[in-house]
């Protein structure tokens, strides 16, 4: 989507992370324990799309994805396109009312049980995406649409994840400049070249010589200008612009001609730019001033879910589940104690990480030192060690910490046992073993309302697709639902044991962590012998990036010669 092979082009700065890691690095910064992310929902319908099988599968799939980023301690903001956009795209007229479909409305109603914002974008969601992270509101942004990186997103999530602990590309505007060379203005002038999902660009332009002739550089005036003009309306700054739109078309036809700086493989006469389109200052104040709507409305909405509590409705969720999914309720509290328990307690202990449960008597001035110690012991060592490797892919955004329990009536829980640690990518876990009280406590909580009436959640459904699709009960299960859920019933302890994130039960429970560690070391170390072979010449550079520090280019201040449009 976007400007075709431009993914290919900065596709030398992408680095590989887990949203595990990414979303446990955020939760060791600033005791905030959550990450902010604004998600192209367009890119999650288009999948959705081709999930088959059961009650409502395209909004199955939405419900799993939503479920593992409660898990991950996510707060999501899902932008949906506005009605502002181009009604032209791809060569083909599109609507661009939204249309008032039972998708759009569970999804909506859905996110907001989760606790996740919605927010309606001017045009493009994109656009509005990218505003978001430039103005602080997020720290990074999803989508599968290169356009963001034109709109001023500096930090990008490509797509979701496969599988649990499976790395996805991360891009950074910092990475792209340090590895290729190219900022923001130069991928804006290739989106002018090469054309983009609004406009053809130039004909016969590919993009090897879009990118060769950004490269030139001869298109930072002009876009300084056009930077300028949103300030300055008079006709002088017009004219300036006209003019040096016109010189850079003769700087760049020259280039084609001659290839005198040497950006291009050969050279190419037979272009002609000079065709009265390029470049098209509409398409170019569109990205370097989108038309977005968190520049015309207030944002207070926003600012207060930001600072307010992470309060997830489970209870809800059942309902909701209960009517759409059409589960019954023996199946749905299955259901729900395979996705959503040890989301459960992931936010137990998030809200217990404030308020050590094992240090609870002590005063505060020794429970603060003792979450200090506890937070620069090993544990957090693995996490400081993270944060050093993909420090770069953060900003700060304007959320502070306020992330409270969900079931702040209910009674603490109590971990019986920490079993065993391992790390997987960079994160370090802990196997523990959770009380049996708590699973109890969860499961009254999720069946507390399915006796409710169904008319809430049944105004959403469309009665013709009522009788639509077979029975979740009969295993008509999507690809991704299949990686979530555990089919068979499980037995109760197994329930309670759970690989937690070692930073989060070393601050709710330092005493349960700090004498599993003398535990472990007191342990004899074991050096178990590997079975060695003779390397083949087809082994050569296999297994060389091992560690997250592989996979980084420390950020560094751009040279000079690169302009970055401002963000202003």
């Amino acid at each position: 989507m976007g400007v075709t092979k431009l993914w290919e082009v900065i596709d030398p700065a992408k680095r590989s992370y887990t949203l595990e890691e990414i979303s446990a690095d955020r939760a060791n910064r600033d005791n905030r324990h959550q990450l902010f992310i604004a998600i192209d929902i367009a890119l999650w319908t288009y999948q959705a799309n081709s999930s088959k099988g059961g009650k409502r599968p395209q909004l199955r799939l939405i419900f799993y994805r939503f479920c593992r980023l409660f898990e991950l301690g996510i707060r999501a903001v899902f932008v949906f396109d506005g009605p502002n956009r181009p009604t032209f795209k791809r060569d083909r007229e599109i609507s661009t009312i939204p249309a008032n479909s039972e998708f759009r409305r569970t999804v909506i109603a859905l996110a907001k049980l989760f606790n996740f914002f919605v927010w309606h974008a001017n045009g493009e969601a994109e656009a509005e995406c990218a505003a978001l992270e430039r103005l602080g509101f997020v720290d990074m942004v999803m989508t599968g649409d290169v356009d963001a990186f034109l709109f001023g997103a500096k930090r990008l999530i490509r797509q979701w994840p496969t599988k649990r602990h499976s790395p996805v590309p991360c891009y950074d505007m910092a990475w792209i400049t340090d590895t290729t060379g190219l900022d923001r203005s130069d991928m804006i002038l290739i989106a002018l070249l090469r054309g983009s999902d609004y406009h053809h660009g130039g004909e016969r332009v590919g993009i090897r010589v879009a990118e060769g002739l950004a490269r030139c550089k001869k298109h930072l005036p002009l876009m300084e200008a056009v930077q300028r003009a949103k300030q300055d309306q008079s006709n002088v700054e017009e004219d300036a612009i006209e003019s040096l739109s016109q010189q850079l078309i003769e700087d760049l036809q020259y280039e084609l001609a001659h290839g005198s700086q040497g950006h291009l493989s050969m050279q190419y006469s037979q272009i002609d730019l000079d065709d009265g389109h390029f470049p098209d200052r509409r398409i170019l104040d569109d990205f370097v001033h989108p038309e977005t709507r968190i520049a015309n409305t207030t944002t207070r909405d926003l600012e207060q879910w930001i600072n307010s509590e992470n309060s997830v409705d489970l209870a809800e969720i059942a309902h909701f589940c209960k009517v759409v999914f059409e589960w019954p309720p023996k199946y749905l509290v299955r259901r729900f104690q395979n996705l959503l328990f040890h989301a459960y307690l992931n936010q137990h202990l998030r809200n217990l990480a404030s308020t050590p449960s094992d240090a609870v008597a002590e005063p505060m001035s020794s429970q603060q030192k003792r979450r200090k110690k506890s937070e620069s012991s090993s544990s957090s060592s693995q996490q400081t060690y993270i944060q050093s490797q993909i420090g770069s892919f953060f900003g700060v955004s304007k959320g502070g910490y306020n992330d409270r329990s969900i079931m702040s009536s209910q009674p603490k829980p109590d971990i019986l046992h920490i079993r065993n640690q391992k790390v997987l990518g960079n994160v370090l876990l802990y196997h523990v073993d959770f009380d049996l009280h708590l699973l109890d406590d969860f499961t009254a909580t999720i069946t507390s309302k399915l006796e409710h009436a169904d008319e809430k959640y049944a105004q959403l459904l469309d009665p013709e697709c009522a009788s639509q699709g077979m029975d979740d009960t009969n295993g008509a299960n999507g690809v991704e639902e299949e990686q979530e859920d555990q089919g068979d019933t499980i037995e109760p302890e197994k329930l309670c044991r759970k690989w937690m994130l070692a930073d989060l039960v070393a601050m709710a429970f330092p005493t349960m962590v700090s004498k599993f560690k003398q535990t472990v070391s007191s342990k004899p170390k074991s050096t178990p012998k590997k079975p060695t072979r003779k390397k083949s010449p087809k082994d050569k550079g296999k297994g060389v990036q091992t560690k997250l520090t592989d996979y980084i280019i420390p950020k560094t201040t751009a040279s000079d010669t690169v302009v970055v449009l401002d963000d202003d």
